[in-house]
């Protein structure tokens, strides 16, 4: 999971739970242009093309569920 994103679920759970950690499950569907895993030899970091707009798609839906919780 790229960093940022990882930073981003941290963060957001945080403002409801601060005293644990969060689990999660993650499916993404990425399309082939859309990203590059050839950051790292081990291919153990991803870079997300128009990340930032992603975030802030993340950050809003997140947002959004945890507040309905």
């Amino acid at each position: 999971m790229p960093k940022k994103m990882r930073a981003l679920f941290n963060e957001i759970y945080k403002q409801f739970n601060a005293s644990m950690s969060p689990i999660l499950i993650i499916i993404l569907f990425v399309e082939d242009n859309n990203y590059d895993i050839n950051i790292s030899p081990d291919k153990r970091e991803v870079c997300l093309k128009n990340e930032k707009e992603m975030l802030e798609v993340l950050r809003a839906n997140l947002e959004s569920f945890f507040e309905d919780v």
